[in-house]
């Protein structure tokens, strides 16, 4: 329920400040006989905080050393994920980073798999495919989810991606230890 008004605020574009809000637990005597799994559902509700709570809120969470070095290395990393894999999980969707992927992952594909990058004729079946995978999300996309419709193509191309990355990285951290 939780997730579901997360998504439903989301596509009304209101932002939510996690300290708007408290989570109370109801208490339940669990020695009872009627108790069920319905009843852990409705163990956690949902509330609007108080703005007397909120005030202790208000500093900002300064980031330290290491932290701004992990933001700094990291984020390149994400940026480059984002664009060669699709998100695959409703929550995780966005119209924007998906957009790209077709174009993007289909040429870490072909730089994985050793293609001919000096041939022509690569470069017009590039172009084509991610041209036609691109507007196909961009038509079907734009104005609604496409996970539960696509969400098994998102996630075997993830997956493929995926283990393509971890090859490329094992590849470059082998490299640096035969340096040593």
């Amino acid at each position: 329920m939780i997730k579901r008004m997360a998504i439903e605020r989301r596509r009304a574009n209101i932002s939510i400040k996690p300290q708007d809000f408290k989570f109370e637990l109801n208490e339940y005597d669990y020695d009872d006989d009627e108790y069920d799994e319905k009843d852990e559902l409705r163990d956690v509700t949902l509330s609007k905080t108080s703005p007397e709570e909120q005030e202790g809120h208000h500093h900002k969470h300064k980031r330290g050393c290491w932290d701004t070095f992990m933001f700094l290395y990291n984020y390149p990393l994400f940026v480059v994920r984002d664009f060669t894999m699709p998100a695959f999980e409703e929550e995780q969707w966005s119209f924007w980073k998906t957009l790209p992927t077709p174009a993007c992952g289909l040429l870490f594909l072909a730089h994985s798999f050793g293609a001919p990058f000096d041939n022509m004729y690569f470069w017009i079946a590039y172009g084509s495919v991610s041209l036609i995978f691109t507007l196909i999300i961009a038509v079907t996309g734009r104005k609604k989810n496409l996970i539960p419709a696509a969400g098994g193509i998102f996630a075997v191309f993830t997956l493929i991606v995926s283990i393509l990355w971890i090859d490329l990285g094992v590849s470059i951290f082998l490299d640096f230890l035969s340096l040593v």
